[in-house]
């Protein structure tokens, strides 16, 4: 009878330990799975500039289903809209759904 109870305790214990190490985890794979709305801006006299500081990221992580959604429909809005800054040139928007871990920015120095 006593080995009945030490099997019992120690499939306790590694099913704690399991419970422990999933809950360790999942924080990471979620973080995996966050996507972040991301928009461009893209100016009119020199569309092929590409500074971290055009493109900015919309507040809320979101799922990759998500992103695709709202990138659909912000392109079918008015896709080749060219709106004016505070400096007066034109500049256009465009709007990309990216893995959080993926950063469009170019690095500084590189």
């Amino acid at each position: 009878m006593g080995h009945l109870y030490a099997i019992t305790g120690l499939a306790r214990r590694v099913s704690l330990d399991a419970a422990a190490t999933l809950l360790a985890l999942a924080p990471a794979v979620s973080a995996q799975n966050a996507w972040v709305l991301r928009r461009r801006f893209i100016l009119a006299d020199n569309p092929a500039a590409n500074d971290a500081r055009l493109w900015h990221a919309q507040p809320g992580t979101k799922t990759q289903q998500q992103c695709e959604s709202e990138v659909k429909e912000y392109r079918t809005l008015d896709p080749d809209k060219l709106l004016p800054d505070s400096a007066g040139r034109g500049y256009r928007i465009k709007y990309h759904g990216l893995p959080q871990s993926d950063d469009p920015c170019p690095r500084r120095g590189n």
